[in-house]
């Protein structure tokens, strides 16, 4: 880590790197032969014509035109969940706005208020039935 932060300064590392030699160097052990005689099903013959005992590498994984839609599928949930999120948000503030008119008892403003919340959030059956009964305030004490 000192090294890389070393470099990325321009600095020289008093610190000597350790790099590995050519691969070629290495022996690899051979593997054991299965019971009839044959290599191992998995054994692939490496580069430099030593046997590997792992197996081949998965092919490279090619997405497509799936990930461009499925990342556009996903972009628009995430901006629909946030928006969903900003107009609860919104229709609390008017809800706060319509509980902090009935306590100065003025009942128009507050079935606005709760009017307002409905529209944001009209999923929400308990702000509908709230503004009737304050709408039935409002239409008993008028202005």
């Amino acid at each position: 880590m000192a090294d890389a932060l070393a470099r990325k300064l321009g600095a020289r590392s008093r610190i000597p790197s350790v790099r590995p030699g050519p691969t070629s160097s290495v022996k690899r052990p051979a593997p054991a032969p299965a019971s009839d005689g044959e290599p191992a099903a998995n054994v692939v013959p490496a580069a430099d014509g030593a046997a590997d005992d792992q197996p081949p590498a998965p092919p490279a994984y090619d997405a497509g035109p799936n990930v461009a839609r499925s990342s556009a599928e996903i972009f628009r949930a995430r901006f629909e969940t946030i928006e969903q999120q900003a107009r609860i948000k919104r229709s609390h503030q008017f809800v706060a706005a319509a509980v902090a008119a009935i306590v100065r008892g003025e009942y128009h403003a507050a079935a606005d208020a709760y009017r307002q919340a409905a529209e944001l959030d009209p999923d929400d059956t308990t702000l509908v039935r709230k503004l009737e009964e304050v709408e039935k305030l409002a239409r008993r004490y008028r202005r």
